[in-house]
């Protein structure tokens, strides 16, 4: 909970700094796409493993503002909630009894971040430095139903705040095309917790403090559409999130992994 009040106050504060000048040059960016995740196994038999791949939805919202004075040199801000989840299936025989296990990943983003271009823009682009804090929330469940009538559901729960670096760039490809980049990277101050359950009774539950750390990408091939940055631009590409020690306090390090492809749409706010 103190988490989630000290990332409101962030957001409040980011937006406290730019009240001034808050409906100049704003824009609101939708974006929908896939989030197939891999990593560790959380489940391994002879036959089958569970959580090495699964996919999902994923969906972004980002409100923002890029090429006006936010504070001295900073001339960008962006607020953005990111919301992801991703499922993996698969069935197995275990002493003559058929067991149907599944495994579902959830993962909640915020990021609150400011920035300042750089002198330097690739191939006559722009490119701008990025930082700020990110707060995550990253919730898995493993739950195996046996045709004898068991079940057995092991939970994971990870949440953290810290801070977030990063880069956007973009790059023009004529008059109405460019490519446009998103990169950053975070270490998130985390708990961990980690039930199981038989038959719906609580056997066994750890909780642990450690740093989650993650790489985010986003790479765009982006159109716009009245051949201006600040007008309305459609994009597609390729998004990618990596989370090392998800699980603090696991005797082997838990590491997840997803990718997909998206499709973007940013249009100016009056």
């Amino acid at each position: 909970m103190r988490i989630v009040i000290s990332t409101a106050a962030v957001i409040a504060s980011f937006g406290l700094a730019a009240t001034s000048t808050w409906a100049q040059n704003t824009y609101i960016a939708v974006e929908g796409g896939l989030a197939c995740s891999n990593g560790k196994t959380v489940m391994e038999t002879a036959d089958v493993k569970i959580g090495d791949n699964g996919c999902g939805g994923r969906g972004t919202i980002e409100v923002g503002r890029t090429g006006a004075q936010v504070y001295g040199i900073l001339d960008h801000w962006a607020l953005r909630g990111r919301l992801s989840d991703s499922k993996d299936r698969g069935s197995f025989v275990d002493g003559g009894a058929g067991v149907d296990v599944s495994f579902r990943e959830r993962r909640t983003v915020l990021d609150a971040e400011v920035g300042a271009k750089t002198p330097f823009g690739m191939f006559g682009g722009v490119s701008r430095v990025t930082f700020g804090l990110r707060y995550g929330a990253w919730t898995g469940d493993v739950i195996a139903v046996s045709t004898m009538g068991d079940t057995r559901k092991n939970s994971f729960e990870t949440s953290g705040f810290g801070p977030r670096i990063g880069m956007r760039s973009s790059i023009p490809l004529g008059t109405h095309w460019m490519y446009e980049s998103v990169f950053g990277a975070s270490a998130l101050f985390s708990r961990g917790e980690g039930n199981k359950f038989e038959n719906g009774v609580l056997t066994d539950a750890t909780s642990s403090n450690g740093t989650v750390f993650s790489i985010d990408s986003l790479s765009l091939l982006s159109y716009k559409l009245n051949g201006t940055e600040t007008g309305s631009v459609v994009s597609i590409g390729l998004a990618s999130d990596y989370y090392f020690n998800q699980v603090p306090g696991e005797s082997e390090k838990v590491n997840r992994y997803s990718f997909g492809p998206v499709a973007r749409f940013r249009m100016p706010l009056p």
